[in-house]
């Protein structure tokens, strides 16, 4: 709660719109208590990793269901469209009496993309910067190295980081944005959005 509190007067004031976690409990009683008119979404890279761990006689690298539960997920349109798919892949499969899916559906409205249109989320479904920070310094410490191996390899990892971002950071601000003198919007944006976020923008 104290995060939060902080992160709000950080911000001036203004909780943040939406805000995308895992599914830890504390935080998420932290968040309704903090940020109680904020989006909460849940983070669908945890909950596909637990749909390997909880279900790895169904849903393995080809299987049918994978597929099935893939499209059930991100390809449906409307609410009762995602439900109906949903049901029906839990009868064809075996899985209506499994207690972890009954409480994922029960909660569904907190993950599946359907359910959150209403609300801009930048294109992010996950916790994706922080996965991004993880899977990055994987590729630089082991579990097998000592602990000053650790700090030469993290210190190395960092550096990398520092010099990435400030290559984004003169990119966005010395590389030429081509935009048409007749389109107001764009041109109103450019100035506004970083190079990433004024692409997809765009």
């Amino acid at each position: 709660v104290w995060l939060f509190k902080t992160w709000i007067r950080a911000m001036g004031g203004h909780p943040p719109v939406c805000i995308i976690t895992d599914q830890d409990l504390a935080m998420r009683a932290a968040i309704t208590k903090v940020f109680p008119n904020t989006r909460h979404r849940l983070c669908l890279w945890h909950i596909k990793k637990k749909f390997v761990e909880k279900l790895s006689q169904v849903y393995y690298k080809k299987s049918k269901f994978k597929v099935a539960v893939k499209k059930c997920i991100w390809s449906t349109y409307k609410k009762d469209n995602f439900e109906e798919k949903w049901k029906t892949l839990m009868v064809e499969n075996g899985l209506e009496r499994n207690e972890w899916l009954q409480q994922l559906y029960e909660i569904r409205a907190s993950w599946v993309p359907v359910y959150n249109r209403d609300t801009f989320f930048a294109g992010m479904n996950t916790t994706g910067r922080s996965e991004g920070v993880n899977s990055f310094f994987d590729s630089f410490v082991t579990s097998t190295i000592n602990l000053r191996e650790f700090v030469i390899k993290y210190e190395q990892a960092l550096k990398r980081i520092v010099k990435r971002e400030s290559d984004e950071d003169f990119k966005s601000e010395h590389k030429y944005r081509i935009v048409d003198d007749d389109e107001f919007l764009l041109k109103h944006t450019s100035k506004l959005y970083m190079r990433n976020m004024f692409n997809k923008f765009k």
